[in-house]
C-alpha cells in the first residue's frame, strides 16, 4: 500500500458532513478484515478517546466483550492529522509595534500559521483481558515516501479499558445494536451502510458537536469494531484582537480508519509462565544509549541502570514499573516511572517459557505485519557470559530490535534496538533479578 498525501480539506469534512448521506463512504485506504478470528501472517492521538460511546451508552463499561476482543489480537488503524491556522493575526507586545490599542499599548503583527501534518499506522495489541479490564499496547509508525517502511516513534503506550469497551477500539455489540436513533442539533446516532475492507457493512455512527469540538465515530454492528473516527478540535483565540479582525484559534483535525484486525502469531501464547516467575519481584538492567546525526560521528554513549519492579499480578499478566535508578550525570530521582506489562500474549514479553524457547528453530518466521512490514523471526542460539540465549529479531528496515532470552530460565537477558533513520542505538543487559 503506497502512502497517500494528506489533504486537510478532506479530513475536515470526513465524517463531519458526509455522514449525512446515508452513511455510505468511498474506500480511502487498502484494508483487510477477512482474517478476523483466524491466524494470519499479514494484517490512533490514535483513534481518539472514544468517550462519545460512553456518553451515549454508559452501560458499555459493564458489558461483556465482543468476539473480536481476544488477547493476542492486533488492531491496525491509519491515522492522518493536521493543524490548520486560525483566522486573524497574532499580536505580540512591542513598544515599537505597528498597532496601538486604546490603552496606548503597541503590538507587532505576525501571521497565524498552521502546524505540521502526519500520516501514521497506529497499532493496538490486546495483550490481556479478563472479566474486569482490558489492556492494549499502542505503537505508532510514521508513513513517509522517504522511508522504505514505516518508522516506529519509539514510544509505547498502555491503555486500560473494560471488557465491553476497549477504550474506543471496540464496544459490546448488544450495546451498539440497542442504541436508539437520535437526531438532535448537537448529537446524532444514525444507522446505515459503511465501507469496511473491500465491501460494505451495517454500521452505527455517532456524532457529537460543540462550537469548538466535533467528534464522529462509526462502529461495525456485527463485530463491535470501531471502523472510523474523525475529530476536530479548535483551540482558544489569540490574546489580543485588532479592530475589525476575526480572531479564532488553530484547529486540530484527526481522521482514523481501521485497516486490519488479526490474531498475532505467538508460539508461546498458550504456555504457562516459568515456575520462578510466581516469586519474581524485580529485575535490573545496565543500559547504554547512543544518539547521532546523519553524516556526523555518533555522540558518546550514556550509561544508566533500569529497574523493573512488580506492582500487581493478574490472570496471565504482571504489571510492573520501570524506572531509571542511576544515570551518567543525571539525577535518577528526576526520571518518571513508566509502566510495563508482561504477558505471554505479546511478541516482546519480559520472559518466555523455556519449553517454548526449545521449540523455536533458527530462521523461523514468527510473525509478519503487512502494514508496518515488521518481521519477527528467530535468529538462533548465541553464547553469553552466563550461558546461552535465544535471539528473536524484530525488523522492518527502519527499526531493528534483537531480544535475547536465557535458554534455562526464559528471562530476557539482552535487548538491542537500532534505528538507522533516527540514528539511535540502545543496548540492555541483565544485571540480576530478585
Amino acid at each position: 500500500m503506497k502512502p497517500s498525501s494528506l489533504f486537510p480539506a478532506v479530513i475536515a469534512t470526513l465524517g463531519l458532513s458526509l455522514w449525512l448521506s446515508g452513511c455510505q463512504q468511498p474506500p480511502r485506504v487498502s484494508t483487510r478484515f477477512g482474517q478476523i478470528g483466524k491466524p494470519a501472517s499479514g494484517g490512533g492521538g490514535g483513534a481518539g478517546d472514544g468517550s462519545i460511546v460512553l456518553n451515549f451508552a454508559p452501560d458499555a463499561v459493564n458489558a461483556a466483550p465482543p468476539e473480536i476482543a481476544k488477547a493476542g489480537t492486533r488492531f491496525t488503524y491509519r491515522m492522518m492529522s493536521a493543524t490548520l491556522a486560525g483566522e486573524g493575526s497574532t499580536w505580540t507586545p512591542n513598544d515599537q509595534g505597528v498597532w496601538e490599542n486604546s490603552k496606548g499599548d503597541r503590538f507587532d503583527r505576525t501571521k497565524k500559521e498552521g502546524g505540521g501534518s502526519s500520516d501514521t499506522f497506529e497499532q493496538y495489541d490486546l495483550i490481556a483481558i479478563d472479566d474486569k479490564q482490558s489492556v492494549l499496547v499502542k505503537n505508532s509508525f510514521m508513513i513517509s515516501p522517504n522511508l522504505a517502511s514505516p518508522s516506529s516513534s519509539g514510544v509505547t503506550m498502555y491503555m486500560t479499558g473494560t471488557p465491553g469497551y476497549g477504550t474506543m477500539i471496540w464496544a459490546n455489540t448488544d450495546t451498539l445494536n440497542n442504541l436508539p436513533t437520535v437526531v438532535e442539533p448537537t448529537r446524532r446516532i444514525v444507522r446505515g451502510q459503511w465501507r469496511m475492507g473491500n465491501g460494505m457493512t451495517d454500521a452505527i455512527t455517532m456524532f457529537d458537536y460543540s462550537p469548538t469540538n466535533k467528534s464522529f465515530y462509526a462502529y461495525d454492528l456485527k463485530s463491535g469494531l470501531m471502523i472510523e473516527s474523525s475529530i476536530s478540535s479548535q483551540g482558544p483565540p489569540s490574546e489580543y484582537t485588532a479592530p475589525g479582525e476575526t480572531n479564532t484559534g488553530s484547529t486540530m483535525l484527526v481522521s482514523t480508519v481501521a485497516v486490519g484486525a488479526r490474531p498475532l502469531n505467538i508460539p508461546w501464547a498458550g504456555d504457562p509462565e516459568p515456575e520462578w516467575a510466581s516469586n519474581f519481584k524485580s529485575a535490573t538492567y545496565s543500559v547504554s544509549s547512543q544518539f547521532g546525526l546523519a553524516g556526523a560521528a555518533p555522540l558518546p554513549p550514556t550509561n544508566s541502570k533500569l529497574k523493573f519492579t512488580v506492582d500487581e499480578r493478574g490472570t496471565g499478566w504482571i504489571r510492573m514499573t520501570k524506572k531509571v535508578i542511576s544515570s551518567d550525570g543525571v539525577d535518577p530521582t528526576a526520571g518518571q516511572p513508566m509502566p510495563f506489562i508482561t504477558t505471554p500474549t505479546r511478541l516482546d514479553p519480559l520472559w518466555i517459557s523455556p519449553a517454548s524457547l526449545g521449540r523455536l528453530q533458527a530462521g523461523q518466521t514468527i510473525d509478519t505485519d503487512e502494514y508496518t512490514k515488521m518481521v519477527v523471526r528467530v535468529v538462533g542460539v548465541q553464547q553469553g557470559n552466563n550461558g546461552s540465549f535465544v535471539v528473536i529479531e524484530h525488523t522492518n528496515g527502519s527499526q531493528e530490535t534483537k531480544i535475547g532470552y536465557d535458554t534455562r530460565m526464559g528471562m530476557m537477558v539482552y535487548f538491542e534496538s537500532y534505528s538507522p533513520t533516527q540514528h539511535t542505538k540502545t543496548v540492555m543487559t541483565l544485571d540480576g533479578t530478585e
